[in-house]
């Protein structure tokens, strides 16, 4: 996906039909790609392992299906279809899918996050952003969507990792 400005609203449909679980696999597909947040969907062949690693970036984990060992600072823990995972910036964290797996993640830079609420960085757009918005989604959910796992295993150069339809 090309990126979008934090000001535009995106629409993804057909997620699962378009990312099957694919045996000895992982895949991913980015869904939102902006200057603050990145969501991401993935699939994972059973026994598919991410190994050790830390993002600068805070990230929402969304278990959608399947069961995973999620390790977070040395912790593993056994999370499985509704579990949710935090992980503060530059946590260290891996997994194992012990069955076929989906989940979504979201990558929030929180620095620019820092620099958008003091007014370093606004995008113009948010300044007209709509005041019913915060009751909703706290500050303002109109600013903020980047990141991407998927970077660490291009950067590793993970094989399994497969692009789909150009998403990077």
């Amino acid at each position: 996906m090309a990126k979008t400005t934090v000001s535009e609203s995106v629409v993804s449909t057909g997620i699962n039909e378009n990312l099957p679980i694919l045996d000895d696999t992982t895949t991913s597909r980015v869904v939102v790609n902006n200057p603050l947040l990145r969501h991401v969907f993935f699939t994972f062949g059973e026994g598919q392992v991410l190994t050790d690693h830390a993002s600068a970036r805070a990230v929402i984990v969304n278990i959608l299906e399947g069961k995973f060992d999620f390790t977070v600072g040395g912790t593993k823990n056994i999370v499985t279809a509704g579990d949710v995972i935090y992980l503060a910036p530059g946590e260290r964290h891996a997994l194992t899918a012990l069955e076929p797996s989906r989940m979504s993640l979201t990558l929030i830079d929180v620095e620019s996050m820092r620099q958008t609420q003091d007014g370093d960085a606004r995008d113009t757009q948010l300044d007209s952003c709509d005041p019913s918005h915060r009751g909703h989604h706290g500050s303002c959910g109109c600013h903020g969507h980047e990141g991407h796992h998927g970077e660490h295993l291009q950067e590793q150069g993970d094989s399994r990792l497969e692009q789909q339809d150009g998403d990077r």
